[in-house]
């Protein structure tokens, strides 16, 4: 080759590399999420490195790791890792300087660049790849990281030169400011709070009562798009034109008339389209319009894409609940209804069997009127926000009473005809895998019930009654994510303590209260305080209903002997940082939680006891050494739920002598004074009942709490057992704020009332 020739040809390959590089950055600007940039990035840089593959980590600074995205099979898989020398990618992020290996599988290279450094081969093994030479350099702007590239297998060449190390590093210059705007983009929620800019732009309503509606229709579980129209009020077509706007897809309204088109029918299941949330409506030669309430979800419309490869796929907007409909009126589904499903129900054909689901998840598809009965009761407890399930015989003459506990309130739902109650109950106890045989002694299982958007998990007890009857108990299991700890209802005093006390590297703390009173979720949102990825944390619960990446979570078995002292005894051989463990159910745990506290682990646990201070007895009198539990002992935390006062229907009052006295009781008149309390000028609360609460005045509970803890005052106390009084005054002098002091504070505040407070308190 000529030396001009040759020039020309290195020209045009830089001149191509800049104009791919151009296109990346233009891109970016467009992008509404880090998964399409990172898609993006190895389409349009690896030309530019000369590498077979390149992939582009954010800096995700919540969680301390770097995130990328890696397409497996059809499918694309987010890919996380740690800010540390236990992956090329975290070792760069961290020492800030770029790496490039020969081998990523030589130990002895690596070796020579850190110590402790470690190829990952997650991705290799994901994605069935054999990953050769490797650069890595990091992205920076000001000194401070935000993401990291990785150019993998050169392609001319066995591995990267210096010259070539030089070059990707003008490329991370320019790539790394544009990285950096869209991760501030996805922290501070840019995309989210956008959906709604065009209504607020038009003064259809104020960001405040926006922010109201959307929290009230998560609570409510609705789209918060119809909650907007038909709760406040907001034309339909605003509706349509601010997510139109925000996902920049054209919205289609439904008529009623539409079904999935006869030509592909035949190859769809109605359970894919249903999880997916999306409707194929037309068939235009080479183009398929489907209907999606989430265009912005790459992993649903890569599905919808591979399901016709030979057909371009045109996405269109639509609301939920009609994308569902128009599935059910495609394929004949119709939603359940009890009323009709009881009048399908005669005296003669529901005492029959009731046929076995056969695997774990019951999917509600049977044609048995008394399946459909029981699937569509646990549907409709879990669309009103029940928290349990009470299915209640009363014998062959009376109807069977089917409650719901909802906001800590049990009410009616529905009355079962006596002929089938037994049928239920057999039902549910073969979802729930019991045995149907037995009916002398209780029983407990679990349901995995799949719902049309979700899955949901239910505990079950059975309990035998009178005249051969058997009551079933369902609890549905709560939210699988934890509640952020600013976000538990605690008070300024409690929130600040208890962050300090679950920061301590070694000690014990319990978290105390009646069944259902919020004590694990309460535990989990404090592990989710200090989950670091330079913390090992083990959890032993009965049953695991919330997970967090991280924790490695233990699932008890007391029927083979594994149970939580068991557990905790295989944890102090695991080399745990904190340990947490479901209840303190005997002596032989909480002697074992006391000795792990002692020997350098934070162990959290809870109890069932009424306050904090009896907490302390109750342990003492359990046969716990007070010298060994007063050192280990960093605090407890004493917690009630009681009903919120609906945010919609809430009047203001004065106070009733009743009222007045109570809080007077409550604090002391020395302590009503001390908090500038004046019966003259003090406003209280209680709910008129309206629409949103169902005439109850109530949506929604509230957290009240108590908490002890430990000082050089409260010790003494217990080394010697005092009685209850003795550790109350203590804790009381060191800032404590009783159980019914936290609730009136929060009845002053407007967020319930004395009512509710005293009806989970005593005076």
């Amino acid at each position: 080759m000529e030396p001009a020739d040759w020039l020309r040809t290195v020209e045009d390959a830089a001149a191509s590399a800049q104009k791919r590089l151009e296109e990346l950055v233009a891109a970016i600007s467009e992008f509404r999420s880090r998964e399409q940039l990172i898609r993006a990035a190895d389409e349009r840089l690896s030309p530019i490195f000369d590498a077979q593959r390149t992939y582009l980590y954010a800096f995700d600074a919540a969680s301390n790791h770097l995130i990328t995205f890696a397409n497996v099979g059809k499918e694309l898989k987010e890919v996380r890792v740690p800010v540390a020398p236990t992956s090329l990618a975290g070792f760069v992020a961290l020492a800030k300087v770029a790496v490039n290996v020969r081998n990523a599988y030589d130990v002895a290279e690596l070796s020579r660049i850190h110590a402790k450094l470690k190829f990952n081969e997650h991705l290799d093994q994901l994605t069935q790849f054999t990953t050769k030479s490797i650069l890595t350099l990091p992205l920076m702007v000001d000194g401070v990281i935000v993401g990291v590239a990785q150019a993998i297998n050169k392609k001319k060449g066995l591995s990267y030169m210096p010259r070539d190390v030089s070059a990707a590093e003008e490329v991370g210059k320019t790539l790394a400011p544009h990285v950096k705007r869209l991760n501030e983009r996805v922290r501070t929620g840019e995309r989210r709070a956008g959906k709604w800019d065009y209504l607020l732009d038009r003064g259809a309503l104020t960001k405040d009562a926006l922010d109201g509606a959307v929290k009230e229709a998560v609570t409510a579980k609705v789209d918060p798009a119809r909650y907007l129209i038909e709760k406040l009020g907001v034309s339909r077509g605003d509706v349509e034109k601010s997510l139109s706007e925000h996902f920049g897809v054209e919205f289609y309204r439904f008529t009623g008339s539409e079904t999935v088109p006869a030509e592909i029918k035949s190859r769809l299941r109605v359970d894919f389209l249903k999880n997916v949330c999306a409707v194929p409506i037309e068939v235009a030669g080479s183009r398929i319009t489907i209907v999606m309430d989430d265009p912005s979800d790459i992993m649903r419309t890569d599905a919808l894409r591979s399901m016709d490869a030979d057909r371009e796929i045109v996405i269109r907007l639509g609301f939920r609940d009609e994308i569902l409909g128009c599935i059910d009126h495609s394929f004949g589904a119709k939603p359940g209804d009890v009323g009709l499903l009881l009048k399908e129900l005669s005296a003669d054909d529901s005492t029959g069997a009731v046929e076995d689901a056969g695997d774990d998840e019951v999917k509600g598809e049977s044609d048995s009127v008394v399946i459909k009965l029981a699937n569509q009761v646990i549907i409709d407890a879990y669309r009103k926000g029940a928290s349990d399930i009470h299915i209640e015989p009363n014998g062959r003459e009376r109807n069977m009473t089917i409650r719901f506990r909802v906001d800590g309130e049990c009410i009616a739902y529905q009355e079962i005809p006596p002929s089938i109650r037994m049928s239920l109950v057999a039902r549910l106890k073969i979802m729930a895998k019991l045995d149907i045989s037995e009916r002398r002694k209780p029983q407990d299982g679990k349901i995995r019930f799949q719902m049309q958007d979700r899955k949901i998990e239910l505990r079950v007890a059975t309990i035998p009654t009178v005249n051969g009857n058997e009551d079933v108990v369902m609890r549905i299991l709560a939210a699988s994510k934890p509640i952020p700890l600013e976000k538990m209802g605690l008070s300024d005093r409690n929130l600040s303590e208890l962050k300090k006390l679950v920061s301590k590297p070694y000690g014990l703390v319990l978290v105390v209260g009646p069944t259902g009173s919020g004590k694990t979720t309460t535990l989990h949102s404090a592990l989710g305080f200090i989950n670091t990825p330079d913390t090992k944390i083990w959890t032993a619960e009965d049953p695991v209903e919330i997970t967090q990446p991280g924790l490695r979570q233990v699932q008890v078995q007391p029927k083979i002997g594994f149970d939580f002292a068991t557990a905790m005894r295989a944890f102090l051989r695991a080399d745990p940082d904190v340990i947490m463990v479901g209840e303190m159910r005997d002596k032989e745990t909480a002697s074992t939680g006391v000795e792990a506290s002692l020997t350098g682990h934070l162990v959290m646990s809870t109890l069932h006891t009424n306050s904090a201070p009896e907490t302390i007895t109750r342990l003492i009198d359990m046969g716990l050494d007070p010298f060994s539990f007063a050192d280990a002992l960093l605090g407890v935390l004493a917690q009630r739920l009681t009903r919120a006062l609906c945010p919609k229907c809430k009047v203001a009052h004065p106070p009733t002598d009743e009222e007045w006295g109570t809080i007077v009781e409550a604090f002391g008149e020395q302590g009503v004074l001390s908090r500038g309390y004046k019966r003259e000028t003090m406003t209280l609360y209680s709910g008129a009942g309206c629409e949103n609460c169902g005439k109850s005045g109530y949506k929604g509970r509230l957290a009240i709490h108590e908490l002890l803890v430990n000082n050089d005052s409260i010790k003494p106390t217990i080394m010697r057992k005092a009685p209850v009084e003795e550790v109350r005054e203590g804790a009381i002098h060191g800032g404590m704020t009783t159980l019914l002091q936290d609730g009136i504070e929060k009845a002053i505040a407007g967020k319930t009332d004395i009512k509710q407070i005293l009806a989970v308190c005593t005076r």
